[in-house]
């Protein structure tokens, strides 16, 4: 019975009052006024448990990955384009328009990159590292590209 009582207790954790008595414990075929409790077992409220909130992912961090998966879909699209355009594959006209779509979708990304509001320190390192890993694949040498890249270190060194 005690244990009976246990997983009822543990089943139903709401209930302020459990009552044990012979109505449980009774056979079902004879029906019998209702038995007063035999005891009654003052039951808590269970504590719950304090979870952190969840935390949003960064909208920088998000624009990034969509700038960066964007950017390699165009890479991608342009190398298909020159393959077909120099073996005159048939669907040369094809990979063509992909290729512009994908620099449509990849200019959209970078403008919403460029749109995003910078909240914390942590955000200014990621644009400026991301930054220059982007004028280096873009524009590699260039006086821009190794000023963002030298920004990137001396941002990260003071963190």
């Amino acid at each position: 019975m005690a244990s009976l009582t246990l997983a009822l207790l543990t089943a139903l954790p709401a209930r302020r009052a459990f009552a044990a008595g012979a109505a449980l414990l009774g056979p079902a075929a004879a029906p019998q006024a209702p038995a007063a409790p035999l005891h009654t077992v003052e039951v808590a409220p269970m504590p719950m448990l304090a979870l952190p909130a969840p935390r949003r992912p960064s909208p920088l961090l998000a624009a990034i990955e969509e700038h960066r998966s964007a950017n390699l879909a165009v890479m991608q699209a342009v190398r298909d384009y020159v393959q077909a355009r120099e073996d005159s594959a048939p669907d040369e006209r094809l990979m063509l328009a992909i290729a512009s779509r994908a620099s449509d979708e990849e200019a959209a990304a970078f403008d919403a990159l460029m749109a995003v509001t910078l909240t914390s320190d942590e955000d200014a390192r990621a644009a400026t590292a991301y930054f220059a890993e982007f004028a280096a694949e873009t524009d590699d040498g260039a006086m821009g590209t190794r000023l963002l890249q030298r920004l990137a270190v001396l941002l990260a060194a003071a963190a």
